[in-house]
């Protein structure tokens, strides 16, 4: 199954400079657990709502800090093409939840998660499973 099946196109980006309360603000709008962060369409980091609590907590003023900051750079990212498992391996190399999902000039065009792959691989499985289970002998 190609990623692009299973790709949030909800995604929320910033630019590098956008502030810490900004991101804040647009996570809870729009109720996603990461914002892309992106240069000319592009994905050159990650903030997710870890890193944002995370800086939340430390001594020092977060309401300083920028998306650059704050982002991971390491970003998972898989063409729309890919499989399933390309996202999941893209996952696992960077140790995120989610892989940004680009296209064939490598814009982002969307955000897919572990726990959506999961949901779709399990609820496959179950068809599955029901199937063979009422196939005749």
């Amino acid at each position: 199954m190609p990623v692009r099946e299973l790709t949030s196109d909800a995604v929320v980006s910033v630019d590098p400079s956008t502030p810490v309360p900004t991101i804040a603000e647009r996570m809870l709008e729009e109720n996603v657990g990461c914002v892309v962060v992106t240069e000319q369409s592009r994905p050159v980091g990650v903030v997710t709502d870890r890193e944002l609590a995370l800086s939340l907590t430390d001594a020092f003023d977060a309401t300083a800090l920028d998306a650059g900051d704050l982002m991971d750079e390491d970003v998972a990212a898989v063409h729309a093409d890919d499989g399933i498992v390309d996202a999941l391996r893209a996952m696992h190399r960077t140790t995120s939840r989610q892989a940004t999902v680009v296209d064939d000039t490598h814009r982002l065009v969307g955000v897919v998660t572990l726990d959506r792959v999961v949901s779709t691989v399990s609820r496959e499985l179950l068809e599955t499973v029901r199937a063979v289970g009422t196939a005749p002998q």
